[in-house]
Parts: structure tokens; C-alpha cells; sequence
């Protein structure tokens, strides 16, 4: 977690700007992915039929 801030605070030269900028962009790539998950999940039905286990 602190690899990522470092390595744009090298690009940019301020430290704070990386930190806040992957502070606020994580938590908006882990819902878009969610909300982008969902819709999908239910348009395809994926989990209305229980996985065949060995029996």
C-alpha cells in the first residue's frame, strides 16, 4: 500500500497529492467494480443454479 504512493509521488514530487489522489481512487475502483459486477451477476443469472459437488 505505501509502494504505489511513493512511486506517484516520484512522478509528481508531492507526496500528499499521490496519497490523497490513491486514498480517494481505490475506494472508487472497489465500488465501480461492484456496481459493475452486480448488474452482470443478475443479468446472467450466475448463481440460480447450486454448483454440482461431489456427492
Amino acid at each position: 500500500m505505501t509502494l504505489a504512493p511513493v512511486a506517484g509521488a516520484r512522478g509528481t514530487r508531492d507526496l500528499d497529492d499521490a496519497t490523497c489522489r490513491r486514498i480517494a481512487l481505490t475506494p472508487t475502483g472497489a465500488f465501480a467494480a461492484a456496481f459493475a459486477v452486480a448488474p452482470l451477476d443478475r443479468l446472467t443469472d450466475w448463481r440460480a443454479a447450486p454448483a454440482a459437488g461431489p456427492a
